[in-house]
């Protein structure tokens, strides 16, 4: 069923013709056969969904048990035989004459043992090949167990991976047979509060092997552990949402966790997997494609995304003009992705946070890699500096371009990630993060572009007690920005913008069911729109500096195993403060300047608010609702259409400028199966405050800029459905997406409402990979988009022979529809798995049906027998034709790395 399944998926997709008509906006023999793809896809897996299962010796399989005064001996042999789950354990101390009577239905391996072994006093632990069982000990003498007791102690801790001791964050730390439980913060401690008693104690993480603990609570304990990869092969779908035991207890579920491995099979154009790549196949997300790394999210725009890198905000989070996420794959140890509820310490943004975590390093062993592709070569290294105390973890990618242009092209890039951490004994654990990225795009010695992110941030892990969580951090970020005329003499236009910032974060664990998180944090941001430097003379733009205080709380309450809300709020308060210059209209047809020094010449008080809930109508079928109100302050000015330029001014809200509100509802339904999970969900959004550029509007060295701005309201929805199988062999997720957005703004296109740029209502995506054997694996993505909104001349009049555009409607017309498929394998060259060296091929093909996807669309002037005018149709004289400019085609890439330990 299997191959079947993958050869209804290529052969549908080999069908798909490629037409290249530039002036068609979709083509809908493309959207058809899309669309029967997607159905094909669901209606197989719904007809094999038993065989695929039946096939699989999976513990969370679903199995049935009813038994009558049967011996003990005999319901083992019984639950064998359903789950092909071996037992062991020790006839002189277990009983297996006992006669039971028992009852399950539809429940997976751990719980039907949790309910068995609970009235039986025995306990389990789960290895490689065995259930064990043993007896369960009474650990509490003379002790109520679970719960029949006034006192409640807390047990509190972290929970890691014990390969590199990497935090684990949503982890799951549940009482067995209780319902009750919690799951790790972005941290990984958790803490939870229990009545004295005896209780079992499971440990699980998605991927690794459950450790269960017996405890004595009768006291606040620490019960930190150190959780143990599956012996698995690499799980290569690139997104998983949370999916554990109790799924109230994880968090939002809208919330979309990205593990390192996952981002396996997400291929640029260089031949190397990409960060931001995996966040743009995520529903609700479009991609600006042709390997681009710019994504839009729900009717936003790619200036309405937020990416923080160990809690410091990176402004430019891409190489080679936008082909290349900046954030390098191997540093990357966890990312979650927000498209709604963003978590209460966060704000400032109206579309997404997509939050990175880098890897801290292994405690005990040095331990590194190297990684070669076309483009790039990764150097990265790891281990203690003080074994168990001090460890570091730095991740070096340079690029080769300049090797492969020889000359005088300066043409390259580099990115460098370090991150140190001290653990101490009193519950403390300090880190320092840093990264440095650089771009060089210079034709020749004298012109072109430079472009310098730097960010950084030191963080305390502190537990105060077994219930008060802190983390302080203090960050920074810096983006600088070039574009010289001539280096010899100097000349360059230069903007930047920069961001320091202080905070304090709390979580109170007040119970099993309240989280309390509160905080406060302060900013300073400075920013230089543009100047210009020829021969030591500055002629700049001067918006002044920001100064922000932000506190906020918010509770995650979970009222029962059926039904939890998280909700919160956060009181923003922003001063502009000189020196500035600030042009002032409020003169009809003239402009005055007002110069500041270091007053505050403009104030705002701002609230966020945030609401979500979970609710279990059945056993897996969840409920989604949320409502949020998001405020975006900084805005990023840039009227280019592609992601071909990093010639971006970043600009405060203040006196000229509003700060955008945005108002989002979003429901949805979804399913987390065994193995099958599926969900839809749907969304409406309005902002006030945004912007849009009058016709030829001028943004370099504009000191009068905010008056080529025209501000109004959007409004956007849509509707995004997901199917995905995340076990077993053959694993895909397949995901379609509809979504629109629509600006009505004041003077602009008759200050009628019109679509938004990004109004883009069709998205699919389909995500397939497969362990051909143990050692290989091959992952296809295949992608249909429809195109981006551009804006075309109505009609042109003749000017002395030159025929002038005449524009009358904003984004009139679409680019023709997007679709590419790319395909990658890899071989685990290695057979030995715990080798010390492991070396990984990989091959790829970008692009592999040679798609001509147009990004842009030029009006070029073209000679004939009566001079330069607007190429024309001939056969039908009065249709004009335009040009088109596409990306990359084919691209076939080979990448070797090799990691040692």
């Amino acid at each position: 069923m299997t191959k079947l399944f993958v050869s209804i998926i290529f052969v549908k997709t080999l069908l798909i013709k490629r037409k290249q008509n530039h002036k068609s906006a979709i083509k809908n023999n493309q959207l058809l056969n899309i669309f029967i793809t997607i159905c094909l896809l669901s209606f197989v897996i719904i007809l094999s969904n038993q065989k695929i299962f039946a096939q699989t010796k999976n513990p969370e399989n679903k199995i049935s048990i009813n038994v009558k005064n049967k011996s003990l001996e005999n319901v083992l042999k019984l639950i064998e035989k359903k789950t092909s789950i071996s037992f062991s354990y020790s006839k002189k101390k277990i009983n297996l004459e006992q006669k039971i009577s028992f009852v399950v239905r539809n429940k997976n391996l751990y719980q039907t043992l949790d309910i068995l072994f609970n009235e039986l006093n025995i306990s389990y632990i789960q290895t490689d090949k065995y259930i064990v069982l043993t007896p369960k000990p009474n650990i509490c003498k003379n002790k109520a167990s679970s719960g029949d007791n006034s006192k409640y102690f807390t047990i509190s801790g972290y929970v890691k991976d014990a390969y590199d001791e990497n935090v684990l964050i949503g982890a799951i730390v549940s009482v067995v047979g209780t319902g009750k439980g919690v799951a790790t913060n972005n941290y990984g401690f958790f803490s939870l509060k229990l009545p004295e008693g005896t209780y079992q104690i499971r440990y699980s993480y998605i991927g690794f092997s459950s450790i269960f603990r017996n405890i004595c609570l009768n006291k606040n304990i620490n019960l930190s552990e150190k959780l143990t990869e599956k012996n698995t092969e690499l799980n290569v779908i690139v997104v998983t949402e949370k999916d554990q035991d109790n799924t109230l207890i994880s968090g939002n579920l809208q919330d979309v966790v990205i593990n390192s491995s996952e981002i396996a099979g997400n291929k640029t154009v260089a031949g190397e997997d990409d960060v931001l790549k995996t966040v743009s196949s995520t529903p609700g997300v479009r991609a600006f494609g042709g390997g681009a790394a710019s994504f839009f999210v729900r009717g936003g725009d790619k200036t309405n995304n937020l990416i923080l890198l160990d809690e410091a905000p990176v402004f430019m989070p891409s190489h080679l003009l936008g082909f290349i996420s900046s954030i390098a794959p191997e540093s990357v140890n966890k990312m979650t992705f927000y498209k709604t509820s963003f978590p209460i310490k966060t704000g400032g943004v109206t579309a997404s946070i997509t939050d990175i975590q880098t890897k801290k390093g292994h405690s005990e062993k040095i331990g590194g890699g190297v990684l070669l592709s076309p483009f790039t070569g990764t150097y990265s290294i790891d281990g203690p500096i003080i074994k168990n105390k001090l460890i570091f973890s730095s991740t070096l990618r340079k690029s080769h371009l300049n090797i492969l242009h020889k000359g005088d092209y300066d043409i390259g890039f580099f990115d460098f990630h370090t991150k140190f951490t001290f653990k101490t004994l009193r519950k403390s654990q300090y880190y320092f993060s840093f990264y440095r990225g650089e771009d060089k795009l210079l034709p020749n010695p004298e012109t072109g572009l430079e472009w310098k992110n730097t960010a950084f941030s030191f963080r305390i892990n502190k537990q105060f007690s077994d219930k008060i969580f802190s983390n302080f951090t203090t960050s920074g970020s810096l983006y600088n920005y070039f574009l010289h005329y001539s280096k010899t003499y100097d000349i360059f236009w230069n903007s930047n913008i920069n961001n320091y910032n202080l905070k304090e974060d709390l979580t109170y664990y007040l119970s099993e069911k309240h989280k309390l998180n509160f905080g406060i944090s302060f900013g300073f941001f400075t920013f230089k729109p543009g100047v210009l430097s020829n021969f030591g003379n500055d002629y700049s733009v001067i918006p002044g500096n920001v100064f922000e205080t932000v506190g906020y709380i918010g509770e995650k309450y979970k009222i029962s195993n059926k039904i939890s809300l998280n909700y919160g709020i956060r009181l923003i308060n922003r001063g502009n403060y000189g020196y500035a210059e600030v042009s002032n209209f409020d003169i009809p047809g003239s402009v005055t300047k007002e110069i500041y020094e270091k007053e505050k010449f403009h104030s705002q008080n701002a609230i966020e608010a945030r609401f979500s809930m979970n609710y279990a109508i059945i056993p897996k079928l969840f409920l989604l609702i949320s409502a949020d109100k998001n405020m975006q302050f900084l805005h990023m000015i840039n009227n280019s259409i592609t992601p071909l330029t990093s010639m971006e001014i970043w600009l405060p809200a203040g006196k000229n400028i509003k700060a955008e509100n945005a108002y989002q509802t979003t429901s949805g339904l979804t399913y987390k199966g065994i193995e099958i999970s599926y969900g839809l969900e749907a969304y409406y959004k309005k902002t006030e405050n945004v912007f849009d550029f009058i016709n030829h509007a001028n943004i370099m060295l504009n000191p009068n800029l905010e008056n080529d701005l025209r501000f109004g309201n959007s409004k956007s929805y849509g509707a995004e459905f997901y199917i995905e199988k995340n076990k077993g062999n053959f694993k895909f997720r397949a995901s379609y997406s509809y979504m629109r957005a629509f600006m009505k703004i004041e003077g602009i296109n008759n200050s009628e409402e019109y679509p938004a740029r990004y109004d883009i209502p069709h998205n699919f995506n389909i995500v397939l990979s497969y362990n051909i054997t143990k050692r290989i694996s091959i992952n296809v993505s295949s992608v249909y988009m429809s195109g981006f909104r551009i804006t075309t001349p109505d009609e042109f009049y003749d000017y002395n022979g030159y025929l002038i555009p005449i524009y009358n409607n904003r984004n009139n017309s679409r680019l023709p529809a997007y679709y590419t498929t790319d395909v990658s394998a890899e071989w685990r060259i290695n057979k030995n798995k715990k080798a010390r060296l492991k070396q990984v091929l990989s091959f790829s093909v970008v692009n592999v049906f040679n798609r001509n996807n147009i990004v842009s669309v030029n009006f070029n002037k073209a000679e004939n027998g009566s001079g330069f005018n607007v190429p024309v149709n001939y056969i039908s004289e009065h249709e004009y034709i335009t040009t088109g400019t596409s990306f990359t085609g084919i691209v076939p890439a080979v990448s070797y790395k090799i990691n040692f330990r």
